[in-house]
C-alpha cells in the first residue's frame, strides 16, 4: 500500500489541510501541538482498515481516544465547524497500474461514538486486503529508550541506534 494523499476539514487542530506524499519516506517537523501525531494516527488508523473487521471511524476513535470514544469530540473546536472529514488516497504498489483507492468518513456534532459516515471501505479492504502497519508513537520509544540500546544489541529491533 502506498499512501498518496490525505486530506482533513476541521479534524482537531487542522482546519483544511491536503497533503500529497512522494514515494519513499515522507518526513513531518512541527513544533508541539501541531497535529504531526494526529496526521500520523490517521494514516495508521487508514491502513489498519484494510481488516474487514475494523471500521475507519472505530479505528480513529480507538487510537485519538477522544473524549467519552465520541468521534465528534475530534472536531475543530473553532465557531462554525459544525461538520468534520477525513480523506485518505491510496493505492497498491504491487500491481502495474496501480488505481487510487478513496478512504473518507465525515462526521458531525451529534454522531454518537464512531458512527461517521464510511464510504469506500469495501474497495480500500479488497485492495489493501492482508497489509500491516504498525505505529509507534515517539512517547513510547522514548520513555523505553533505556531498554532500546539492549535490544538493538541482541538484534530484536531492525534499526540502527546511533548514540553520541
Amino acid at each position: 500500500m502506498i499512501i498518496k494523499r490525505i486530506k482533513l476539514e476541521n479534524f482537531t487542530v487542522f482546519t483544511n489541510v491536503k497533503i500529497d506524499f512522494d514515494h519513499g519516506i515522507n518526513i513531518f517537523i512541527g513544533e508541539n501541538g501541531t497535529g504531526k501525531t494526529h496526521l500520523l494516527k490517521v494514516l495508521y488508523s487508514a491502513c489498519q482498515c484494510a481488516d474487514p473487521k475494523i471500521s475507519f471511524p472505530y479505528k480513529i476513535v480507538s487510537v485519538m481516544l477522544p473524549d467519552d470514544y465520541n468521534i465528534s469530540r475530534l472536531i475543530s473546536r473553532k465557531q462554525g465547524n459544525p461538520r468534520a472529514s477525513v480523506r485518505v488516497t491510496a493505492a497498491d504498489e504491487l500491481q502495474d497500474f496501480p488505481e487510487n483507492k478513496l478512504l473518507t468518513a465525515g462526521f458531525c456534532e451529534k454522531t454518537s461514538k464512531w458512527n461517521a459516515d464510511v464510504t469506500g471501505e469495501h474497495t480500500w479492504e479488497a485492495a489493501f486486503k492482508g497489509a500491516s502497519s504498525i505505529f509507534i508513537p515517539a512517547k513510547e520509544i522514548l520513555s523505553n529508550s533505556y531498554n532500546l540500546n539492549a535490544a538493538v544489541e541482541k538484534n530484536n529491533v531492525r534499526f540502527k541506534l546511533l548514540l553520541q
